[in-house]
């Protein structure tokens, strides 16, 4: 059993990874210059990363509690999927979203 919850805490963790890129290519998306396409993916990217960090992380400073911690993945995980869908990853987005409920339901069913 003990492998196992390693295994989801490992794709918990490339589901974070995924969601930085994600957000980063929406923000690299929405100009057509190339400066400004760097900054606004490097913004975007680092918006959700501060706020992983001080609210979701296991050891953030200000970490909420549950459930509203569990609300707070999901808005964010949410952020994600729509990134996907805006840069046209449809089919990843979709495969993006059952991964995160799928993952979601194993921690809280493992205590994670």
């Amino acid at each position: 059993m003990e492998i196992l919850k390693s295994i989801n805490l490992a794709i918990r963790f490339m589901l974070e990874i995924c969601t930085l890129i994600a957000t980063g290519m929406f923000g690299f998306s929405l100009s057509k210059n190339i400066i400004l396409r760097v900054v606004l993916a490097i913004v975007c990217t680092a918006i959700i990363a501060v706020i992983w960090g001080l609210f979701v992380a296991p050891k953030a400073s200000q970490r909420i509690e549950l459930p509203w911690r569990i609300l707070l993945e999901m808005v964010v995980f949410g952020i994600a999927t729509m990134s996907l869908i805006r840069t046209n990853h449809v089919y990843l987005a979709m495969v993006f979203a059952i991964a995160v409920i799928i993952n979601q339901i194993l921690l809280l069913i493992c205590r994670q």
